[in-house]
């Protein structure tokens, strides 16, 4: 014969069934959400240190470009005041400002033998964290006369 179960035993069973979470099962959810909670934080780290370097690297190549561009100028303002073409070509390019202060730039320009033509050279170095970085533009300009 089957019996019936009365009001009361079920609210027991219910209970049994509807208990909290056990120790073990806490821990194992805060250990999930740890790794979640550092891999979401390694991702963000890396990201930012990423978008940092790119930063960097985009301003270093303008201020090589710069610094191209400066020679160039000295060497179009020469032929425009019909001075010799290469006159004052290695002092043109001026300090970088204090705003870029963590980047330095050099600039050569080295002549050809056949002396209508010169070969610039546009370095910029930085150092992010512990690395040293560089980036250089190079650029050939003639005689325009």
């Amino acid at each position: 014969m089957l019996m019936k179960k009365t009001t009361e035993e079920n609210i027991k069973t219910a209970r049994k069934l509807v208990s909290g979470f056990t120790l073990i099962e806490t821990l194992v959810a805060i250990a999930v959400f740890s790794l979640v909670a550092s891999a979401a934080y390694t991702a963000s780290y890396h990201s930012i240190s990423n978008s940092i370097f790119a930063r960097d690297q985009i301003i270093a190549f303008y201020l090589a470009q710069e610094g191209i561009e400066y020679v160039r100028y000295q060497r179009d303002t020469n032929a425009l005041s019909r001075k010799e073409w290469s006159s004052g070509l290695e002092g043109a390019v001026p300090e970088l400002p204090s705003e870029f202060s963590q980047f330095e730039r050099e600039v050569t320009v080295k002549f050809k033998e056949n002396e209508v033509e010169a070969l610039i050279t546009s370095t910029v170095s930085w150092t992010q964290g512990t690395k040293e970085r560089e980036i250089s533009v190079h650029n050939l300009i003639l005689d325009i006369r």
